[in-house]
């Protein structure tokens, strides 16, 4: 469930949600879905994914986890028919990486 708008950027919204079940919470960042005109676009959240997805099989603990990824639809083609497409996240609540990197001027790895 999306209760919280936390940030926004050109091309999506991020929300901050609750799992139902587990009472967990994530973020989700939600997509406008492009017109047939933005094929580049559909192009970098497709690719978007596909790198998360990836970075999933490696997990590695400094790496945000993909959760999910919802779309309006009960297909999971990549098309122009969504209104919407969502990609789910762990929460990290330690705030953003440039404010830590600026505040701390460098970080040990």
């Amino acid at each position: 469930m999306f209760y919280e708008k936390i940030g926004k950027g050109h091309f999506a919204e991020v929300f901050l949600c609750t799992q139902k079940v587990t009472n967990l919470q994530y973020v989700a960042k939600v997509f406008r879905a492009p017109k047939v005109d933005e094929g580049a676009k559909l192009h970098g959240i497709r690719q978007e994914i596909e790198t998360m997805k990836e970075v999933n099989t490696h997990r590695h603990p400094s790496v945000i986890r993909l959760v999910d990824v919802f779309f309006n639809s009960e297909s999971t083609e990549f098309n122009h028919e969504y209104s919407t497409i969502s990609i789910v996240q762990e929460l990290v609540s330690e705030g953003e990486l440039l404010n830590l990197i600026v505040s701390q001027k460098k970080l040990s790895q």
